[in-house]
């Protein structure tokens, strides 16, 4: 059944509050943050995909030639490793939105603004909501 994990303890080092982190970030900012998070996705599977095939045609050599210790050892490594950049590569991503999207502005870099190298944009409110 494994270990209970305590889900009232807040850890950078757990997959499950780093992914937790984007989702609810994205929830009151979806209408801007979607398409930045689906393409972010799309790219890690994307290479993700490549990889993984390298991987296969890798352990099956590895298999033929020096047996399935081997190649057990080789597919394990990399499934280790790459949950490991992909929490890395998740818990920066998490810092770039947070820092792009942030107290209801919207900043983005801007070489030519001398302040602070950015442009800030006010969300705002729609009509609709004015109304």
């Amino acid at each position: 059944d494994g270990v209970p994990a305590p889900l009232l303890t807040f850890d950078l080092s757990k997959a499950f509050w780093v992914q937790n982190m984007v989702s609810n970030f994205a929830y009151y900012r979806w209408k801007d943050v979607y398409p930045i998070i689906r393409q972010q996705i799309t790219q890690i599977q994307t290479d993700f995909i490549q990889k993984v095939s390298d991987v296969d045609k890798e352990a099956l050599h590895r298999y033929e030639t020096e047996g399935s210790r081997n190649a057990i050892e080789f597919v394990t490594d990399f499934g280790v490793s790459a949950g490991d950049a992909l929490h890395t590569r998740w818990l920066q991503f998490y810092g770039e939105l947070f820092v792009r999207f942030r107290d209801f502005f919207t900043i983005v870099p801007n070489e030519g603004e001398a302040s602070c190298g950015c442009t800030v944009q006010e969300a705002g409110f729609s009509d609709t909501w004015k109304n």
